[in-house]
């Protein structure tokens, strides 16, 4: 104990008993730490002034690249701009292209210099010319702008022309015979020749005769996982008369969907003959929906396959009298927001068929 009290005095002596030497370094140090936060300080003070006095931005504007190759095609895809006519007093009006004016029309990004500081919201349309601009589909985006200029930055899409899949049994990797409960996946690609609408982005803007092209850089143009995508795309415009955007595809008008065509109608209810349990599993956003016997994996964001395959995996467990009779990939049109009836699906291809 008397050990313990002798250390501790010691510990605790105060500045005045430290040695002359100690006390200089000591006060240097603290003038150091104290100048150091003090132009730490300034130099905030001087940015949040700086800031606060800076001009607001007179104009907007507009940025857009290619979603696969991030090709920058500013002076490539020219757009339209809207903004709203006047206060939008009503949720659903900011989703009603009846309450928006068109600002500009069909201009390139890199060309477009106007004052958007007086609407609060903005569309801006990507609308290629196919013949002279390439073939990236025309969708909408919108924006919340809040009366100010700023910048607007898109993605431009060039949707595949077709695909293909198989699903499989993850355990052994064969095709799944679509009657047996399993742990699956499918992979999905896209073609690796197409010789029809060329990309015309920067890196694939060909003038030269084809014939003097070497055949990997043929085998590179016409490959489309280099330039091509499943987009998930966002109409205003459609023909719907309901615009409470509230829904599970509030900003999707149409989407890549794989559909499941079982036998029977499914049913949810645990031990029923008909019974269907399916979970899936993917690196891209995705909803799953029932409708009578058909089951629909649909994906809610835009993707790929530069990188690699398009995957989905799922496990599907199956009551004794229900089984899958057909796969197809597609699109599906979703106009009011919800899944449906009036939704509508468009095969693409045919990933397998029970036997």
């Amino acid at each position: 104990m008397g050990n313990d009290k002798v250390k501790s005095g010691r510990q605790a002596r105060k500045f005045s008993q430290a040695s002359r030497k100690n006390q200089i370094f000591i006060v240097i140090g603290v003038i150091v730490i104290i100048s150091a936060l003090g132009g730490v300080g300034f130099m905030v003070y001087a940015y949040v002034i700086a800031q606060a006095q800076a001009p607001a931005a007179t104009t907007s504007n507009i940025f857009i690249i290619d979603f696969t190759s991030r090709e920058v095609l500013d002076e490539l895809c020219p757009v339209t701009v809207r903004g709203n006519k006047g206060e939008i007093t009503e949720t659903a009006h900011i989703y009603d292209i009846m309450y928006y004016e068109i600002v500009s029309t069909e201009v390139m990004p890199a060309d477009f210099d106007e004052d958007l500081s007086e609407y609060d919201y903005i569309m801006i349309t990507p609308n290629p010319d196919e013949a002279t601009d390439g073939f990236w589909t025309t969708y909408d985006y919108l924006f919340a702008n809040l009366g100010r200029n700023r910048n607007f930055y898109l993605f431009g899409y060039h949707e595949a022309t077709d695909l293909y899949g198989l699903p499989l049994n993850i355990v052994d990797g064969t095709a799944w015979d679509l009657v047996t409960n399993t742990n699956g996946t499918i992979p999905i690609w896209f073609p690796t020749v197409t010789k029809t609408e060329l990309h015309q982005g920067k890196y694939f803007r060909i003038t030269d005769d084809l014939a003097d092209l070497s055949q990997t850089t043929l085998d590179r143009l016409w490959n489309e996982k280099y330039y091509r995508n499943m987009p998930t795309l966002f109409a205003l415009a459609d023909d719907i008369t309901d615009h409470d955007k509230t829904g599970d595809y509030a900003m999707i008008t149409e989407t890549f969907a794989i559909e499941f065509d079982f036998n029977d109608t499914i049913s949810t209810v645990d031990g029923e003959n008909l019974q269907v349990n399916f979970t899936a599993d993917c690196d891209v956003s995705f909803l799953v929906e029932i409708d009578a016997d058909k089951l629909y994996f649909i994906t809610t964001e835009s993707w790929d396959t530069l990188y690699g395959n398009f995957e989905m995996f799922f496990e599907v467990f199956m009551g004794n009298n229900i089984s899958v009779s057909i796969i197809i990939a597609g699109r599906v049109v979703i106009p009011n927001r919800y899944f449906d009836t009036d939704c509508t699906f468009t095969p693409s291809q045919t990933l397998a068929t029970a036997a």
